[in-house]
C-alpha cells in the first residue's frame, strides 16, 4: 500500500509540474503587494465593487476579467454576457460608480460605443446591420 499511495504521489508532483498542465478554475483573484485584490477573473465575475462593497446585482450575468483600483473599486472589464451573447469592454471612473467608457458588441443588434464626460455629458455610436 506504501509503495501505491507513493507511486501515485510521484506521478502526481510529475503531472503538476508538467509545463501542459492545465488549471481548471471557476475564479482566480490577483491581490497586489497590499493584499488589495487588483484582477478578478471568473465566471462569473462578483456583482459590481465600489471601494471594496458591493453595489448591487449585475444587469446580467457576467464572464470575464475585472480591473480593480487600489481602493477597491471596479475600474473596468472585459467579459462575456450570460443573457444575449454580448461581449463587452469597459471603463468605470475613480469611484467604480459609472461607466465612463463602453464597446458592446451584440450578434443581433450589431455594435455599440459609449462615451461619458465626467460633466454628465456623453456620446454613443451604435450600429444596426452594418448601418450606423
Amino acid at each position: 500500500l506504501a509503495l501505491l499511495v507513493s507511486g501515485w504521489t510521484a506521478w502526481s508532483l510529475h503531472r503538476s509540474q508538467s509545463p501542459e498542465r492545465i488549471i481548471e478554475a471557476r475564479g482566480l483573484v490577483i491581490h497586489d503587494g497590499t493584499g488589495q485584490p487588483r484582477l478578478i477573473l471568473g465566471a462569473p465575475v462578483p456583482d459590481p465593487l465600489s471601494r471594496g462593497r458591493t453595489q448591487g446585482p449585475r444587469a446580467t450575468a457576467l464572464s470575464g476579467l475585472i480591473l480593480l483600483g487600489p481602493d477597491g473599486s471596479e475600474r473596468g472589464g472585459y467579459g462575456t454576457s450570460d443573457r444575449g451573447g454580448e461581449a463587452l469592454l469597459t471603463l468605470d471612473d475613480a469611484t467604480g460608480t459609472t461607466e465612463v467608457f463602453k464597446v458592446v458588441a451584440n450578434p443581433d443588434r450589431g455594435a455599440s460605443l459609449m462615451v461619458k464626460h465626467q460633466n454628465n455629458t456623453g456620446a454613443m455610436l451604435t450600429s444596426w446591420q452594418g448601418k450606423p
